[in-house]
């Protein structure tokens, strides 16, 4: 990685108009700049960034298909080149390009939203992005991927708790949509750092604020992964909790976590912060009916495969809980921002006793992994390969 320059300018005044400061030559230089070249300038919070105009051209990328290559291998570089907002990508061959491969390559299209064959023969495939998919409202997306969320969480809850082993099927596979959006966000995303026009068009004031979306539309493509968990565990058991009080014990673990979930992608939403107590004291009652689930299941279910079972569905629904509070900390971090104009905390969220005596470091802290306090994070936070929140 490059180092930074910094640069001191003292700001200038003409006449009784504008300001101006003058900006360094190697920077000029460096992106082929002169005299008449054009600039385009965005208020970012406290500061401003400008850009290149040319910077916005378009991006192209060529991937190159080795013979007897799986083209699934393919799969990991033209996902991310889309999500890092390529526009277009070039697959190659050295040799022709068979039926099957195009036809696998045609499958990994199809989960990557706004991505087309717009030339192809018998060497080369060339795929194009659509550029509408960035002038989408950020908050409009992200609703969307709330209301996905939550329906697969309730309808995997369900399953569990009737033992409905047709709909844990059909929401496992519903579940792999959320692919499709988390790649599409992330790809929107990427472009409104890469063009400042169409992020201030989509709401985005303060590039900041992009890391708050990408940690929220991770943590909710995260519940949706450990929802289809439990979905899959529906499946195996084929019954619901046949003890009475275990059973109760789940259902209210169910409800709670559902009450988590829809308080802390509203505080996003809204950017009211002042519930963050409320997600955090659920989280311990979370904790609390794990470990009665626990007791109970080892005192009334004798066949291990489904005692094994039930632990694990409900410690998928523990972790649901604890991205829950994830999604809290991403509010919290879009909000309570100190010196950034209009970006300081509701009044109500700042007058709680709760929310007051809480040091700042606090709102970092579950990202960080310390404990401070009941329902926060304690260890590691990972999004990667099923390791979720260790809440």
């Amino acid at each position: 990685m490059g180092s930074a320059s910094i640069y001191r300018r003292r700001l200038q005044r003409i006449g009784h108009g504008s300001y101006l400061i003058t900006l360094s030559r190697d920077w000029v230089e460096a992106h082929g700049l002169k005299k008449g070249s054009e600039i385009i300038i965005m208020d970012d919070g406290p500061s401003l960034r400008m850009f290149p105009a040319d910077t916005l051209s378009q991006r192209t990328v060529q991937l190159q298909l080795k013979e007897r290559e799986d083209p699934r291998e393919l799969s990991i570089p033209l996902w991310t080149y889309y999500m890092q907002g390529a526009d277009e990508v070039v697959v190659k061959s050295d040799g022709i390009i068979s039926s099957d491969v195009k036809h696998s390559l045609r499958s990994l299209l199809l989960e990557m939203p706004g991505a087309f064959i717009v030339d192809e023969d018998a060497y080369t495939i060339r795929v194009k992005v659509s550029s509408d998919i960035v002038k989408l409202p950020t908050d409009g997306e992200v609703r969307k991927i709330v209301g996905f969320t939550i329906k697969v969480y309730e309808d995997s809850a369900r399953a569990f708790m009737e033992g409905d082993g047709g709909l844990a099927s059909e929401v496992v596979e519903r579940g792999t949509g959320v692919n499709r959006w988390y790649r599409a966000v992330i790809r929107q995303i990427s472009l409104w750092t890469r063009d400042p026009e169409v992020a201030v068009a989509s709401g985005i004031n303060d590039s900041r604020e992009l890391i708050a979306y990408v940690l929220m539309v991770r943590d909710l493509s995260r519940i949706v992964y450990h929802s289809t968990h439990i979905a899959r565990l529906a499946s195996q058991l084929q019954s619901a909790p046949s003890d009475a009080i275990l059973r109760s014990d789940f259902e209210g673990m169910s409800s709670v976590v559902e009450e988590m979930i829809t308080t802390s992608t509203d505080m996003f939403l809204s950017r009211d912060v002042g519930r963050i107590h409320a997600v955090l004291r659920r989280m311990k009652r979370v904790r609390e009916l794990e470990e009665l689930i626990g007791v109970r299941t080892f005192e009334t279910v004798r066949d291990l495969g489904t005692a094994v079972r039930l632990l694990m569905a409900a410690n998928e629904f523990r972790r649901i809980a604890g991205y829950s509070v994830a999604i809290s900390d991403d509010a919290a971090n879009l909000v309570l921002v100190p010196g950034a104009p209009g970006r300081s905390a509701p009044a109500r969220a700042l007058s709680d006793p709760y929310i007051a005596n809480i040091p700042n470091i606090y709102f970092i802290s579950f990202r960080q992994g310390l404990y401070m306090g009941s329902g926060s994070r304690e260890g590691d936070v990972s999004h990667g390969k099923g390791k979720g929140a260790n809440v």
